[in-house]
């Protein structure tokens, strides 16, 4: 029983030993530091003399300048190596023809019937927490079963809205009385509209 482990181990490190060695695996990579004046000579011969970037090609009015290179080595972050130099090309945009659309007014939603939560949040301004209706048998614990079956706070107050909401409770999700089901905030729909 014993041997079963070391077999595994022994043809393991077998298996590793054969293994082909991963090429520069134990080289470090150093960086070598560019001088500012390195740098601000690299920055300026990458400008041009008109210090927009565009290696002192102006381009022709009205168009478009496309600039290909071939690649090529970068050096010791100073110099260029490239085969080719960059190769640029003017291009004149033409004329392009643009079928006029007539502008729809936009369709309205169609009304299910049943009261929409961000109605509900437009037409209150009362705050969270607040009782505007009465409420019998108010109970935090019911509350918080009740509210544990649905996926979201927005959720439980369309139910809410759908089953008699605000005025009536009969699902215990808005003990407080204040229209607001299950920590519902009718407060991001208000700053929507500010």
């Amino acid at each position: 029983m014993r041997a079963a482990p070391i077999a595994v181990t022994l043809s393991l490190l077998a298996l590793a030993a054969c293994s082909p060695s991963v090429p520069d695996s134990g080289n470090v990579v150093y960086l070598e530091p560019v001088s500012p004046e390195a740098r601000a000579a690299r920055n300026a011969a990458l400008q041009g003399p008109s210090g927009r970037g565009t290696v002192g090609l102006e381009p022709v009015a009205g168009s478009t300048t496309l600039i290909s290179s071939t690649p090529g080595a970068v050096g010791n972050d100073t110099t260029y190596t490239g085969a080719a130099p960059a190769q640029i090309t003017h291009v004149t945009p033409t004329a392009v023809a643009v079928e006029q659309v007539e502008a729809r007014p936009v369709p309205s939603r169609p009304s299910t019937g049943s009261p929409s939560v961000v109605g509900f949040a437009l037409d209150t301004s009362h705050p969270v927490g607040q009782s505007v209706y009465a409420r019998s048998n108010p109970s935090a614990e019911r509350a918080a079963r009740a509210c544990a079956r649905y996926a979201s706070d927005d959720l439980a107050q369309a139910a809410f809205l759908n089953s008699g909401g605000p005025e009536r409770d009969s699902a215990g999700i808005d003990p407080d009385g204040d229209g607001y089901a299950c920590n519902w905030n009718p407060e991001r729909f208000r700053k929507a509209i500010r």
